[in-house]
């Protein structure tokens, strides 16, 4: 592998191993285990202990929402607000690689966060997409729990439920968003959650677009709120 031209920084902050990431990848590199070896000690790294970092499943992520999620242009937000960048996670969760490291970073938070949970629910089709996974890695790490989602209405056949799964009265829940704008979608969810008499103990998202307020909202209203990542009105992604 040549690595001529490949800038490396002189101290190892999270901030710099992260550029150390995109360089590598925009260059064509493999962001894996074989390939940061390589590259590391050609600096004379500690080749072990930088592949551990560069291996953190938020960078990855990050790096991940940058390559295929982040898109240019001029969108209308499911909140109705205009805005110059969509982040599109849901082709995340509809990727191998992005739902498998989407659903370790929740079920890690949740799995340690030490909040009691009886239940994981979602909304629309992020949820759905997201929450089967989740529960999946719970139950691999022996915390096994049922999930729900929330439909945006009640539909005129089958069991015409607006809540799909389990969700039982004085159940404490955890609710999974994508991405969280103004909050509108959220808090609806929850206010549905509370009318069947459970209690929302955490709220997360995978994406805080901070700037349309919608996590202030929720800590205003007391709810315990977890963005893994947070991004400003310029579109910088930050942990």
């Amino acid at each position: 592998m040549n690595t001529k031209n490949l800038t490396c920084p002189i101290s190892l902050t999270f901030q710099s191993i992260e550029n150390m990431a995109k360089e590598f990848t925009a260059r064509g590199f493999p962001l894996n285990a074989d390939g940061v070896r390589e590259i590391l000690e050609s600096f004379g790294y500690e080749a072990l202990v930088l592949e551990g970092i560069l291996r953190s499943p938020l960078i990855k992520l990050k790096l991940m929402i940058d390559q295929k999620a982040r898109r240019l242009g001029h969108f209308t937000l499911a909140s109705q607000e205009e805005a110059g960048i969509y982040y599109d996670i849901k082709k995340l969760l509809l990727d191998p690689q992005g739902i498998t490291l989407i659903s370790e970073i929740v079920s890690d938070y949740l799995c340690n966060t030490g909040i009691e949970i009886d239940a994981i629910g979602g909304h629309g089709l992020g949820g759905s997409l997201i929450i089967p996974e989740v529960l999946s890695r719970m139950q691999a790490k022996n915390k096994p729990i049922p999930g729900f989602i929330v439909r945006d209405e009640v539909k005129d056949h089958g069991t015409r439920e607006l809540i799909e799964g389990s969700l039982e009265k004085g159940w404490r829940v955890a609710i999974i968003d994508d991405v969280l704008s103004t909050g509108r979608t959220v808090l609806k969810t929850i206010q549905t959650v509370i009318e069947k008499g459970a209690k929302v103990t955490v709220v997360t998202a995978i994406l805080d677009r901070r700037q349309y307020g919608g996590s202030i909202k929720l800590l205003r209203n007391g709810y315990t709120f977890k963005a893994f990542l947070t991004v400003d009105s310029s579109g910088k992604i930050s942990y």
